[in-house]
C-alpha cells in the first residue's frame, strides 16, 4: 500500500520577486492612465489660435475615402495632431526657456 501524505506543504512565496511584479504591474497601469489621459484629451481640448506662434491652429480632417487614398488625410491629421497636442504652448514656453537659460549660461563660461 500506498502511504498518503496528510501534512500539506504550503509553498514558499518569493517576497522579493512578488514586489517585483507589484511594481511592473504599478508602472503598466500609470503608463496606461497617462496614455488614455492623453488621448482622452484629443476629444475635448480643441485650441483656435495659437497666441504664442501668433497663428491660427489646424482643425482635425474629416475622414473620406478618397482622402485616404489619396493621402490627403495623412498629412493633415499629421499636422492636425502637431497643433492639437495637450499643453503644447506649455511645453513650447518652457522649451524655449530652458534653450535661452542653458545658452546665456554657455556665454557667460565661454567669456
Amino acid at each position: 500500500m500506498s502511504e498518503i501524505n496528510l501534512t500539506k506543504s504550503v509553498p514558499s512565496v518569493d517576497l522579493k520577486s512578488s514586489k517585483i511584479a507589484y511594481g511592473r504591474c504599478l508602472i503598466i497601469i500609470l503608463f496606461m492612465s497617462l496614455l488614455f489621459a492623453c488621448t482622452g484629451s484629443y476629444l475635448f481640448y480643441r485650441v483656435d489660435a495659437s497666441f504664442v506662434e501668433n497663428r491660427s491652429m489646424q482643425n482635425f480632417p474629416s475622414f473620406t475615402l478618397i482622402k485616404y487614398i489619396n493621402n490627403d488625410f495623412q498629412g493633415e491629421f499629421d499636422n492636425a495632431l502637431s497643433d492639437q497636442f495637450f499643453l503644447r504652448e506649455t511645453s513650447i514656453t518652457l522649451y524655449n526657456s530652458l534653450k535661452y537659460n542653458i545658452n546665456k549660461t554657455a556665454f557667460i563660461v565661454l567669456n
